[in-house]
This record gives structure tokens, C-alpha cells and sequence, in this order.
């Protein structure tokens, strides 16, 4: 069954044949048990009371490293860091002061390999005819649920970064930077599709030489396999699958000048607009894993989302530094107030026409700068300010006196609009 151990008549572990004559309901139960010991997806050990590992199934064989041999001549305490130690010694004096429960706990294993792995780990006293035989240990490898949770924390950090990030290179460099940082990848970039040409240009890039760039700075809409990710669908092949999902002039470039073991392009898409990809490749590992797949996915879509938000933003500047243009070098009066007749704004124009400095007038009252509160005529305007905020359609446009500051008396013909 491919278990090692030096009991074959443990309770535990009892490796007696189904076809045995004298094979009893109790031997069927120990056979199932053994059966699901050998086959489970953690690391199960037994060591007795010295510490001397007895059992180890198939999956603990194959996590360490070790054969099922060099395993059964070594002691729990070889497979932990010594940082360890201090744990297993206060386990070890409660089980020595009679504590029999099963204890939970996380630490570390070393494969033989040197490579440590976080596991979680479950271990048990195995009871016989009232005595301490020793114990079982059930070890689950923590590895990937450290890895996922470490991607989903820097998903949440990227996320926070990219808010205040208002310039598309740099956010799509923060992007790259982790997906660097977390995965096996170790190169790549961001293409950007030209609408007028209907070419991919390369924006960003990292880790890729001189001349691999120049070849691939500029991609043709007709290069194969990329109608594929414009329809939404990510594309991962391997050193060994270029051949016919490539052009081979691609290939070329791919495998023999620049080495790339392995690349990931992924579509960038927002509220069905294409944008572009984003391209990583790995120069050392020819497998991607799933998660990390999964991962850089979602960097696509926070890539997406950032470029739409930032070139949003930049559209409104470009139209508020338009706007101020107009403003200033209209030949008309053009100013912002409250609805408490607070002054916040007003142009070059405005200004001087009314003599006013603009840190004179921005802030103050327009009853207390160029509107009078009664006409010279004898009209109230105290509710103007009032009236043209809660009665836009009959106040649009209007005639009303005004001073300058000099005290000269002016009649303006003011066409107002609500923001």
C-alpha cells in the first residue's frame, strides 16, 4: 500500500489481507482506516514514546523529500527548525504530566531539500490496553493558503496604492511591481491598443533586453493569437506549446533570444471596452500556477479599471483647463457664488471691470462688494442671491445695478446658470 512502518500489527496501521481466513469485522474497520491514512492529502506520522518515527503514509514521503527509509530512522524533531524546539518541549511536558488531549498548532517543516513549509498540525496520543504507545500526528501544508492569503492581502494593499495614483505609468508600474513581488513571474509589460491604427504599443515594461524590446515595442492586431484575448480570453502557454499557437518569427524571439520559459497575457477590458493586455512572462519556470493565473487576472482588471479612472480624470482637467481658458479671456463678466451670496470665483475680466484685486473680492459677500442691497431706484435686491438660486427659470436672466469699486454705478445684464 506503499506505507512505511515497523508495526505491521499496529491498530493503526494493520496491513493484514482482505482475503485473510481469519479476517473479522474489527480487521475490515482497521483495513478502511489504514486505506484512508495511506491515501489522505496531509502528512500523517506516528512515533512512539522515545520519539523514534514508526509511520509516516505516502503524502508525508512525498512532502519531505525523504524516502520512506530515511524517514523511519529519524526523530520528528529533524524534520523542524530549532526555532521550534521550544514548542515540541512544552507539548512534550504535558503529555509527561498526563495531558492526553489533542493539541492544535502551526509551525514549520523542513523538506529535505532545505525549503520550509508552514503546516498546520494535529496531533494525538495512540492509547493501547490503557497504556501511552505514542502518537499520530496529522500535518496539513499550509503552503497555498499562506500564498492566497498573502495575494488577497497584496490585492487589498495594490488597491489602496492605486486610489491615489493619478498617472497611468506609475500605476501600471505599481502593478507590474506586484505581480513581481508575489508570483514567479519576472518580467513583462502593458500593451496599449491604437484606435487610429488599430496596433498594440508597448507602454511599460520590465526585465526585457534592449533588442527583445525593439522587436516587440509595436504588435500588428494580425499577430496570431491575439483576436483571442481582444475577445476577452486570457492566453497561457508554456516553452513546449509555442510551436503552432505562435507565428514563428514570434517564437524566435520568444525562445531563443530572450529565453521565456513561460508567459500569461491577459486581457484589459473595461465596461466592454478593450484597452490592451497585460503581458507576463517567467525567464526560469515553465509553470504558472492557477492561483498566480488567477491572480494576475485580477491585476488585469485593476489595470483596466485604473487606466479608464486616470484618463477619466485627465479628460476633466483638460475640459476645467479649457473652461478656465474661455473664462479668463472672455470680454464678459463670468463669476461663481453661493447661495449666501459668498464670492468663489471670478475671471480676469470681471475683475477689472470692477477694479478688484483677486484677493480682495474672492471670499467676501456680494452685498458687501458689487451688489447694493437697495437700487438707487428704491428696488430691494437683499433677496436676489436667494431668489436667483430657488428661482433659475424667472432669474436665467436679469438686469440689476451694480458698484465698482470705486463707487461708480453700473446697470449689468447678468445671464445666470446654476451649478
Amino acid at each position: 500500500m506503499g506505507a512505511y512502518s515497523y508495526y505491521d500489527s499496529k491498530v493503526m496501521i494493520s496491513m493484514k489481507s482482505a482475503n485473510s481466513n481469519n479476517f473479522s469485522e474489527s480487521d475490515l474497520v482497521k483495513e478502511w482506516y489504514n486505506i484512508a491514512i495511506e491515501n489522505a492529502l496531509d502528512m500523517v506520522f506516528i512515533h512512539d514514546n522515545e520519539g523514534k518515527i514508526t509511520y509516516v503514509n505516502e503524502t508525508g514521503v512525498k512532502e519531505s523529500g525523504y524516502s520512506g527509509e530515511e524517514l523511519l530512522q529519524m526523530n520528528p524533531a529533524q524534520l523542524v527548525p530549532p526555532e521550534y524546539y521550544g514548542i515540541m518541549t512544552e507539548l512534550q511536558v504535558k503529555r509527561l504530566n498526563g495531558d492526553m488531549n489533542v493539541f492544535f498548532y502551526e509551525m514549520e517543516y523542513i523538506k529535505k531539500n532545505g525549503e520550509r513549509i508552514p503546516v498546520k498540525v494535529s496531533s494525538s496520543p495512540i492509547i493501547k490496553d490503557n497504556g501511552l504507545e505514542g502518537f499520530i500526528h496529522i500535518v496539513r501544508n499550509t503552503s497555498q493558503v499562506k500564498k492566497t492569503e498573502a495575494l488577497l492581502s497584496a490585492e487589498l494593499e495594490l488597491a489602496s496604492k492605486l486610489c491615489r495614483i493619478h498617472n497611468i505609468n506609475e500605476a501600471l508600474r505599481e502593478i507590474l511591481n506586484t505581480a513581481f513581488l508575489f508570483t514567479n513571474v519576472d518580467c513583462g509589460g502593458v500593451y496599449i491598443l491604437e484606435k487610429d491604427t488599430n496596433d498594440y504599443s508597448l507602454k511599460i515594461h520590465h526585465n526585457l533586453s534592449r533588442e527583445f524590446i525593439d522587436k516587440i515595442s509595436r504588435l500588428s492586431s494580425e499577430e496570431k493569437g491575439l483576436d483571442q484575448v481582444r475577445n476577452g480570453m486570457s492566453i497561457y502557454l508554456s516553452e513546449s506549446e509555442y510551436d503552432g499557437k505562435i507565428n514563428p518569427d514570434m517564437m524566435h524571439i520568444l525562445k531563443d533570444k530572450e529565453k521565456i520559459k513561460s508567459f500569461f497575457i491577459a486581457p484589459l477590458s473595461y465596461k466592454n471596452e478593450f484597452i490592451g493586455t497585460l503581458v507576463f512572462a517567467s525567464h526560469e519556470s515553465q509553470d504558472i500556477t492557477e492561483t498566480t493565473k488567477i491572480f494576475l487576472s485580477l491585476l488585469a482588471k485593476k489595470a483596466a479599471t485604473t487606466i479608464s479612472r486616470i484618463k477619466a480624470e485627465e479628460k476633466a482637467n483638460n475640459n476645467d483647463i479649457k473652461y478656465r481658458e474661455i473664462v479668463e479671456s472672455a470680454n464678459s463678466i463670468i463669476f461663481v457664488f453661493d447661495n449666501k451670496g459668498k464670492i468663489l470665483s471670478m475671471n480676469e475680466y470681471g475683475l477689472s471691470f470692477f477694479g478688484y484685486k483677486k484677493n480682495e473680492i474672492v471670499g467676501k459677500n456680494v452685498y458687501d462688494t458689487i451688489t447694493p442691497k437697495i437700487e438707487s431706484s428704491g428696488r430691494d435686491l437683499r433677496n436676489l442671491v436667494n431668489d436667483i438660486h430657488t428661482n433659475i427659470k424667472e432669474f436665467g436672466v436679469h438686469i440689476n445695478e451694480n458698484i465698482k469699486k470705486n463707487g461708480e454705478i453700473v446697470w449689468i445684464y447678468w445671464g445666470n446658470k446654476p451649478i
